[in-house]
């Protein structure tokens, strides 16, 4: 059984925030994906039927690099095996919790696979990547109501002072 996870610094106001927007911006390195990650999965345990997606520019992206987290730091190889359960995190389109939390993985080279439904939760892992309207049109799927606040979280390493995400942050948007 793996250690419970401990957020400290932005991370606990990350777990604290409600905010329907989030930008969660810090150096590489420095555990801005596990943050995230653990988030999601508390969720999941606690909302039965909650619905989240995980998203990056492309589904490749996502399945080398939060997938990899997700699966080796936060998830328990006993506790979760039928999470783990099915194909492997190439070829898996959701992870499935026992209480009917789903967690949808997509890449916006793909984005019909999330246009068409609701979701409670999302995470944009490399928000840098993503344009301002593939955001928007993301934000327009938070409306499951399963959990009792509707999220987006950018997460990102910080860009240019002039990226639109820092200036929206910025501007209190």
């Amino acid at each position: 059984m793996k250690e419970p996870y401990e957020p400290r610094g932005g991370a606990i106001l990350l777990w604290k925030c409600r905010d329907r927007r989030v930008l969660f911006d810090g150096p590489a390195g420095t555990g801005k994906t596990r943050a995230d990650l653990e988030k999601l999965d508390l969720i999941a345990r606690k909302y039965d039927g909650c619905r989240i997606a995980v998203v990056r520019k492309t589904r490749h992206s996502l399945t080398e690099s939060a997938l990899v987290t997700y699966e080796q730091k936060v998830l328990d190889e006993e506790r979760d095996a039928d999470i783990l359960s099915g194909p492997k995190r190439a070829h898996r389109q959701a992870y499935i919790y026992p209480n009917g939390s789903t967690i949808v993985l997509a890449g916006l080279d793909y984005p019909e696979r999330l246009m068409s439904t609701e979701f409670d939760i999302i995470l944009v892992v490399e928000a840098t990547e993503i344009t301002e309207d593939e955001g928007e049109r993301l934000t327009t799927r938070l409306r499951n109501g399963v959990v009792p606040f509707q999220q987006i979280i950018y997460e990102c390493n910080p860009g240019a002072q002039t990226h639109r995400l820092k200036r929206a942050a910025d501007a209190g948007r």
